[in-house]
């Protein structure tokens, strides 16, 4: 399991009964569905934020709206491991927020303060190109 969500800190959004009730106490499974969560949050914010310093945080030092996202995320992907038919709403709906949010993040129209952002030396190391052009002009005779 991921240094950024533990397992003891799903206890605020589901009752560890019900969630090992989910997965029939494989907590591998829990583990599994927590990397998937982050690798996805990653391919969000990995073009702004440093995503390596996010995400090794641990305790207070993480960001606590980040951590929700991960475990809205990681929950809605263990949910479906139970039976992806039978899926709450409410889940979908928490799921789908956190997507949202993060194309927010992605984009620059939603920035949570805290996160260190990407140098310039880093964004230019992964071969980061710009690509731009005027703006287009009608010429009328």
């Amino acid at each position: 399991m991921s240094k950024f969500v533990l397992l003891d800190d799903f206890d605020s959004s589901i009752h560890n009964d019900i969630l090992m009730a989910v997965v029939k106490h494989n907590t591998k499974a829990v583990a599994e569905c927590t990397n998937v969560a982050i690798t996805e949050m990653e391919g969000y914010l990995n073009g702004r934020f440093d995503t390596q310093a996010i995400f090794s945080k641990e305790g207070t030092e993480r960001n606590s709206y980040l951590l929700m996202l991960a475990k809205d995320i990681a929950l809605y992907h263990i949910c479906c491991i139970h039976n992806p038919q039978k899926l709450t709403e409410v889940r979908r709906m928490r799921y789908e927020d956190a997507l949202s949010t993060l194309s927010k993040i992605q984009t620059g129209k939603y920035t949570p303060s805290g996160l260190p952002v990407l140098s310039a030396e880093a964004n230019n190391a992964e071969g980061g190109y710009l690509f731009s052009s005027n703006t287009k002009r009608d010429n009328h005779l």
